[in-house]
């Protein structure tokens, strides 16, 4: 029994060890393949445009002294996918405004702003311009403040009250918005009157603790922008002799949410809607949009913030009054291979949808067709095809338990983190069919079945080698089926694992069944025999005539005894 449970703990420790180091250099594999994918691909592949943006009335779009109509772009960067590795996002989640940073902001010229846990308190300075009496303007720091959700100070005081975990949505220059997504609330600070004001208390379960507030001026992986229409002007200061030089001039005045002096924030909640937060009021406006959802290689993926790679939105405003004109709304796909950007008016209407793809020539149609960006990384750019396959040759290889649990657990992680798991392949291609929203769980599991059948059926290989060996080497028949279902689990470690911790002893010839049996066991495994048998038990088998085994049952041990006489005597007399 000791030597038992040895043999199980030995097996167990060998197989976590040897499953670590096989798949660390499989993910790695893994992770470059996708990244050249991705790298790869055409710059038509990566961004997006629609012109006009039609969000803004037909007489400031029509403007007869417009050049250009406005314009929404969209552009994937390189640091979407660079970005997810662990050591890279710890680091990004630590720097000034990271996830993981109490230090909001921290500038060049001197302004700053961090979150004092021990006090409960947010403590800044800014800059700010004054004008001078001969003309001009020139940078100022303020003091520096301290502001809690019922004051500012410029000393920290307890009655300021205490902050449990802000997040800064924008402001500067001595005006500031915030959310405590414990208190559930949205604050003003205001230096220069020197009030903070609390914004009501939501009582929306999906608001409560948004995923994404306001919209940073930049944002990695993703650059989500917007211009007005453009009129072309001649330049002023020009040499006489040079020929005329033009520049461009917007024709209204106009903010988005990425600016300090917007008015209205994007809020997104966890199911992907977009909300305003009217920075004035503190108050929250019905839906104003939603995420679009990117086309992946099996169809349209999910809007979930936790299952795009980057999302982002801003709020559009024209006229010195900041008034609402539309929303912008992009993500970029788990994979990190297609981005579609989604355009909202005034009322909350969808007025285009836009993704990311590329132009291939079909010899089929003797032209070129537009195939989506997922697609084209895989198959249509150069080596794609050759990556393609490597990626899915690792993905076979791994662990086929492990391949199926990452089919029903892919739509549970985050899309940043699914780039960096170990065991589980949520991006793999049998994964990727969870993005067929439109399809049930079932046709979405025989789709995946299909795709790993290679490292089904390898599996199935190595189970059926593992089992002939395990009885030849004698295991008992509850070890055999063990090993048999940690094979079809797990594949080509579970095998390995097996070939590590194979009972090394040696085999020899049962004096019972005369089949080789193994010397470490007190019976033979095959037929249960001792090492000694009784003089006069005769064995189960015989050889006879050259090697031909009798098929007659054995006689008893006298008769044999006596016949083997007679047959001396008979011998002796012929000679």
């Amino acid at each position: 029994m000791k030597t038992t449970m040895n043999y199980g703990i030995r097996v167990l420790a060998t197989g976590f060890v040897v499953l670590v180091f096989f798949v660390i250099p499989l993910y790695w594999g893994r992770y470059f393949a996708e990244l050249l994918l991705c790298v790869r691909m055409p710059e038509e592949a990566r961004a997006v445009q629609f012109s006009p943006s039609g969000i803004l009335p037909w007489g400031i779009e029509n403007d007869p002294n417009a050049d250009q109509h406005s314009v929404a772009f969209a552009r994937r960067e390189l640091e979407a996918l660079l970005s997810t590795l662990g050591f890279v996002d710890y680091f990004m989640s630590k720097v000034p405004g990271g996830d993981r940073s109490d230090v909001f902001y921290y500038a060049r010229d001197g302004a700053w702003m961090y979150f004092d846990r021990s006090a409960g308190q947010i403590v800044f300075r800014d800059m700010y311009w004054e004008r001078r009496d001969g003309g001009g303007n020139v940078e100022r720091q303020t003091a520096i403040y301290h502001a809690g959700p019922d004051d500012v100070s410029m000393t920290p005081e307890e009655t300021l009250g205490r902050f449990h975990d802000p997040v800064h949505v924008a402001g500067a220059s001595m005006h500031h918005i915030l959310y405590d997504r414990k208190l559930h609330r949205f604050f003003a600070i205001d230096c220069e009157a020197m009030t903070v004001k609390a914004g009501p208390e939501l009582t929306d379960a999906m608001l409560r603790r948004p995923l994404v507030v306001g919209s940073p001026p930049y944002y990695e992986g993703l650059s989500l922008g917007w211009e007005p229409p453009k009129k072309r002007v001649l330049r002023e200061a020009q040499d006489e002799d040079s020929p005329p030089r033009y520049e461009y001039h917007w024709t209204i005045r106009f903010s988005t949410s990425s600016g300090y002096w917007s008015r209205y924030a994007p809020v997104i909640d966890a199911s992907g809607q977009i909300v305003l937060l009217d920075q004035r009021t503190l108050e929250l406006t019905p839906a104003k949009g939603i995420l679009p959802a990117p086309k992946t290689l099996y169809g349209e993926g999910r809007r979930w913030p936790s299952q795009l790679l980057v999302r982002q939105a801003h709020a559009i405003c024209i006229g010195p009054e900041h008034e609402y004109a539309g929303l912008l709304a992009a993500g970029v796909s788990r994979q990190g291979t297609s981005l579609a950007m989604s355009i909202f008016d005034k009322g909350g209407n969808m007025v285009t949808r836009v993704d990311t793809r590329r132009e291939s020539y079909s010899r089929k149609h003797g032209q070129g067709v537009w195939v989506g960006s997922a697609r084209a990384a895989l198959f249509d750019v150069p080596w794609a095809p050759a990556l393609t396959v490597s990626k899915y040759l690792l993905e076979n290889v791994h662990p086929p338990v492990l391949t199926l649990a990452s089919f029903f657990l892919a739509d549970r992680i985050k899309a940043g983190a699914s780039h960096r798991t170990l065991f589980l392949v949520p991006n793999s291609f049998a994964a990727m069919h969870r993005d067929q929203t439109e399809q049930g769980i079932v046709a979405q599991f025989f789709g995946a079945l299909w795709i790993i059948l290679p490292g089904i059926g390898l599996a199935i290989f190595l189970a059926w080698r593992v089992v002939r060996d395990a009885a030849a080497v004698g295991l008992s028949r509850n070890a055999r089926s063990l090993w048999l279902l940690g094979t079809l689990a797990f594949g080509l470690p579970a095998y390995i694992t097996y070939r590590m911790t194979r009972p090394g002893a040696g085999l020899v010839t049962c004096a019972a069944c005369g089949k080789m049996r193994r010397a470490d066991m007190e019976r033979c495994h095959l037929c249960g025999g001792a090492w000694d048998i009784p003089e006069l038990a005769a064995p189960t088998w015989r050889v006879r005539d050259g090697g031909v085994q009798a098929s007659e049952p054995p006689v008893e041990s006298e008769r044999s005894s006596d016949a083997g006489e007679q047959k001396t005597d008979s011998s002796v007399e012929s000679m």
